[in-house]
């Protein structure tokens, strides 16, 4: 990496900064994130008896479709459906006691049966998901600051170990918003406060559609507080206990 680029990462992902590095002007990225992620909207919707084939609970539910099988804030998470695969393989081994040892990341994949309504959703995942993967591992290359040392994918990942999580965020139910602020500000959140448990995360911009299957803008509500975020988007706490919210452009992919 140029000087450049490592001021940059250095700027994003050091010692003041806010852990998350955007990349843009990636060949084809627009056009396979507008082919993927409407269809987690459909994907939703679809019947129960259609989801229950795609969940896959010899692995946590961290393969196919998981919904309702998670806990936020203490309660069972309704808020949001998941669908998750490994983009970079169907089959990670075959290796009996490796995947009786770690089913989450090493059961095969689940995906809707061919010539159904969710057809397109396996190759829209793979091609996507396997761009991400590759940027990330160009992004890893370039942390690298010392240029006397090879970079080695092989000793920081295994396309084996990659997951990919396609989420549809539900619209949110009057009846779950209690009565105080902080409950309301908590209750509001699709997702709680977490720490990534893999080397690097990619992130691709939302999209927000209607109940009618169109695209609108994100809805943007008041700043939050100390108790949490009322806008929908990524928000991070900084090392000082700052609240920021990091706006992803549309073409870009973050990290």
């Amino acid at each position: 990496a140029d000087s450049a680029t490592r001021s940059t990462l250095r700027s994003a992902i050091g010692t003041d900064g806010l852990g998350i590095i955007s990349v843009s002007d990636i060949p084809g990225f627009s056009e396979m994130r507008r082919r993927l992620l409407p269809l987690a909207k459909r994907l939703a919707a679809q019947p129960l008896e259609v989801l229950a084939r795609l969940e896959d609970e010899a692995s946590q539910y961290n393969v196919g479709w998981s919904f309702g099988r998670e806990l936020l804030d203490g309660h069972v998470d309704t808020r949001k459906g998941s669908f998750y695969a490994n983009p970079n393989m169907d089959v990670p081994t075959e290796d009996v006691s490796l995947i009786e040892r770690y089913p989450c990341y090493c059961r095969p994949n689940v995906w809707p049966a061919p010539g159904g309504d969710l057809e397109e959703l396996e190759p829209a995942f793979k091609e996507l998901g396997q761009l991400m993967y590759q940027v990330g591992m160009e992004l890893l290359d370039a942390c690298l600051m010392d240029e006397r040392v090879e970079f080695n994918r092989d000793t920081v990942s295994d396309p084996a170990c990659s997951r990919g999580r396609l989420l549809c965020y539900l619209p949110e139910q009057p009846e779950v918003v209690k009565v105080t602020e902080m409950s309301m500000m908590t209750s509001r959140m699709w997702c709680g406060w977490h720490t990534d448990h893999g080397s690097l995360t990619a992130l691709c911009p939302a999209i927000y559609l209607d109940d009618g299957g169109r695209e609108v803008a994100c809805p943007v509500g008041r700043p939050g507080g100390s108790e949490g975020p009322s806008s929908p988007g990524l928000h991070i706490r900084t090392r000082s206990g700052a609240l920021v919210r990091a706006s992803i452009k549309q073409d870009a992919l973050a990290f």
